[in-house]
């Protein structure tokens, strides 16, 4: 009589050696970025019955706080030390606010000053891969960890905002009372909120990050853990895009002006550009998960 035996194939312990030394990690928190940033137009002019006319606008922005949220993945080499890998993402509001000023003086010697104030909108996002070397201490319950290394930031911005464009119109009368000609010139100035904007802009830029993390056990293969950690990439400068159209008037308010393609060039090239910074610290918490 033959006897068969069949032997089930197990898992060997060594090839689970490097299972048993990765170690997941995911993360949400408010990110904060680290600048204000402000643009400014600026022009003066004179025309005909005008004497002078000075006109600016103040753009000023400010990166609000936005949610971010992180994917990290870790391998240790030794129990202390490892190399990890992840992706942040983190997308915020830019709200704007345009404060707008014209001065302006007749050769009459009449002067005057208009002005304005507009709230405007904007987002900022920016997905960032990076790998960093990281070191750890683990205690019973607790444990304290540092991390850094380069970066590569993904970013994209989109701004709506107001500017104020002084605008003016010279109309020639002639009248004829024999027998003579007389002439009479008659001249408006007024104000707009024209639209300028930073249409949907993307880049990538090269950086660093650093962080600080903390960690309470749960169980063997799970920690809750709390981060601080700092993305750093090189500021960009960004021009606006001033809007051609049809625009009422500050000063006459039933009046309609139009912003014709020179003068959107013209208000383009008197705007000093949108000096963004990408970096952004990330306060955050999440969950850890070993396969040890």
């Amino acid at each position: 009589m033959a006897v068969s035996t069949s032997l089930a194939a197990v898992p060997s312990p060594a090839g689970l050696k490097i299972l048993k030394k990765l170690e997941y990690g995911f993360f949400a928190g408010p990110a904060f970025s680290r600048t204000e940033a402000s643009s400014v137009y600026r022009d003066a002019w004179a025309e005909e019955l005008l004497k002078s006319v000075d006109e600016e606008t103040v753009l000023s922005m400010n990166k609000a706080a936005g949610p971010a949220f992180r994917l990290t993945a870790a391998y240790f080499l030794r129990p202390r030390f490892g190399v990890e890998a992840g992706l942040s993402f983190t997308s915020a509001p830019v709200p704007t606010n345009s404060v707008f000023r014209m001065d302006y003086a007749w050769k009459s010697g009449v002067q005057g000053t208009a002005g304005g104030e507009w709230p405007g909108t904007g987002r900022f996002a920016s997905r960032v891969f990076f790998a960093n070397a990281v070191w750890r201490h683990l205690g019973k319950r607790f444990g304290a960890s540092l991390s850094a290394g380069p970066a590569l930031f993904f970013n994209s911005v989109k701004v709506t905002a107001i500017a104020g464009v002084g605008r003016s119109e010279v109309t020639t009368i002639q009248v004829y009372v024999p027998p003579v000609w007389t002439q009479t010139t008659v001249q408006h100035l007024d104000a707009v909120p024209a639209e300028v904007e930073i249409p949907k802009t993307r880049w990538t830029a090269a950086g660093f990050n650093a962080g600080l993390g903390g960690q309470y056990v749960l169980g063997p293969r799970l920690a809750a853990a709390v981060d601080l950690r700092l993305f750093f990439a090189p500021a960009r400068d960004i021009p606006w895009t001033a809007v051609p159209g049809t625009y009422l008037g500050l000063l006459e308010k039933e009046s309609r002006w139009t912003v014709g393609e020179d003068l959107a060039r013209l208000v383009e090239s008197r705007t000093t550009a949108f000096h963004l910074n990408p970096s952004f610290v990330q306060v955050s918490a999440g969950l850890k998960i070993a396969l040890r």
